[in-house]
């Protein structure tokens, strides 16, 4: 069923449904893809309209690999629709995010899951403490499918993730 515009429950699901809804979006702005505007203007109502359908809630869940290349594909597809770039023109997704001027969709879902983050951690420290000590009790996993051990926290292995990455 729906809840906030959202499917519950899977990921997937709620994936394909956000991305539905941001395909929607993008094509009652049909008008505005076609006509002469500045290409920066374009960009500026892509990045409002369309990329926080398209991205809800993504700091806070894990995708896996085929949801992150469907989000990104669908996100660079729309993109590259929006600027009136065409398949035969051969531009690569690095050159387009370098002419529309804004970050690949990767690092802006990184950006949003740090803001995420820190808005937790600046809370309380009767509330950030569990948190940062919280495990799963889910004995299903195998150790080696996702790196972790069955009872190492998520956030905590995220957290030691980006300080790794920080400190690089």
């Amino acid at each position: 069923f729906n809840y906030l515009g959202g499917t519950i429950p899977g990921s997937e699901t709620n994936l394909k449904r956000r991305i539905e809804l941001a395909w929607s979006a993008f094509k009652n702005l049909h008008n505005l893809w076609e006509s002469s505007l500045n290409k920066q203007t374009k960009v500026h109502v892509f990045s409002a309209v369309i990329v926080p359908i398209l991205f809800y809630a993504c700091e806070s869940r894990t995708l896996s690999l085929s949801c992150r290349k469907l989000l990104y594909s669908t996100y660079n597809k729309m993109l590259r629709n929006g600027l009136r770039i065409d398949w035969w023109q051969h531009v690569s997704n690095i050159e387009l995010h370098r002419r529309a001027r804004v970050l690949s969709p990767a690092a802006q879902i990184t950006r949003r899951t740090l803001k995420f983050v820190g808005s937790i951690l600046a809370g309380p420290p009767q509330v950030t403490k569990p948190l940062l000590k919280w495990q799963h009790n889910y004995t299903k996993h195998i150790i080696g499918t996702n790196g972790r051990s069955p009872t190492q926290s998520r956030l905590g292995t995220w957290l030691v993730n980006v300080n790794l990455f920080h400190q690089w």
